[in-house]
């Protein structure tokens, strides 16, 4: 009887260990932040109409800027401190996010006139083009390590 329930246990083990789906990332390159980032904005986007989807990257939004309030504008010389620092930060392809970004979040401008919208208190980070089109959705937002590098960085 012990040796069924010791098979038991270690088949359900098996089971739970292997049912999980890898976990994917995305990493920004410093050296292409450095080279492509024109400004980097501390943003609030009012959008109370956000909706949590699940397994529906494609059902992501376009960007709306009549939502966007931009809060502060950083100062350039300290860009390259702050994209080194970001550079470090893990964006995890979650399964689990907003259609849309919302709150206080990150927005970085690029030569080309496309941007990046990062959220630090909810699951969203994207890219979009200059039209605001969906580029390429990421995933997880920036989570604390990105509210630490707002508050170090914007705040102080």
């Amino acid at each position: 009887m012990k040796r069924i329930i010791v098979l038991f246990l270690l088949v359900l083990n098996l089971i739970t260990l292997t049912g999980c789906d890898p976990s994917s990332y995305y990493y920004y390159s410093y050296e292409d932040l450095n080279r492509n980032v024109i400004s980097i904005e501390l943003i609030n986007y009012v959008n109370n109409d956000a909706v949590e989807l699940f397994e529906k990257r494609d059902k992501v939004k376009n960007f709306d800027f009549s939502k966007l309030n931009v809060i502060e504008v950083l100062d350039n010389d300290k860009n390259s401190e702050f994209l080194l620092e970001f550079s470090k930060i893990e964006f995890m392809s979650v399964w689990r996010h907003l259609d849309s970004p919302k709150g206080e979040s990150i927005k970085i401008n690029y030569k080309d006139g496309s941007f990046d919208v990062i959220c630090y208190y909810v699951q969203f980070s994207c890219q979009y083009d200059k039209s605001g089109n969906v580029k390429n959705f990421i995933g997880s937002g920036g989570g604390n390590q990105l509210k630490e590098l707002v508050e170090e960085v914007f705040y102080k």
